[in-house]
């Protein structure tokens, strides 16, 4: 009677290990299938967040202008070839994105590119040429539906929301 007890337990937990095991591995090709497309930055939330809201009045309005202000041409999009296209910083960026891991909806990247020539303003007005920083980053990207977080390796957190032009 104890075999036929141990060898249900040994079955059970071998059942269960494989579909942990796949639903793992499920769970990491959707989740990268649902990172593909472009994101923007969601200025509504961003002004949502704790420290846009501490600055006293009658900075705080300003505070928030400022803050929209900066990130309003924020833009990522992802390719399923891994591929990578992304403005900030007033910078137009190609270049790609490497997944080290991927857990539930969480995706751990770096994304690395080389600013575009035709986003330099420098060669457009005939001046000199500038040497422009590649982008190197470090990212955390949450995904959850048509909203994510992208966190940087500096603990910098902005929401991003769905382009609504599809790619």
């Amino acid at each position: 009677m104890k075999r036929e007890g141990l060898g249900f337990l040994l079955r059970f937990t071998a059942l269960s290990a494989c579909v942990l095991l796949g639903c793992t591995l499920l769970g990491c090709e959707r989740t990268t299938e649902r990172l593909i497309g472009s994101w923007r930055v969601d200025l509504e939330a961003l002004n949502a967040q704790p420290i846009a809201r501490l600055a006293a009045p009658p900075f705080g309005p300003v505070a928030s202008e400022l803050r929209e202000a900066a990130y309003r041409d924020w833009r990522f999009t992802f390719y399923a070839d891994e591929s990578l296209e992304a403005t900030l910083k007033g910078l137009s960026y190609q270049g790609r994105y490497v997944i080290s891991r991927a857990l539930s909806g969480t995706l751990y990247m770096r994304l690395e590119g080389a600013a575009r020539v035709e986003s330099r303003l420098d060669q457009r007005l005939g001046l000199p040429s500038v040497e422009l920083p590649p982008l190197s980053e470090r990212v955390v990207m949450r995904v959850k539906g048509e909203r994510a977080t992208l966190t940087f390796d500096d603990e910098r957190s902005l929401p991003l929301r769905r382009a609504q032009t599809g790619i």
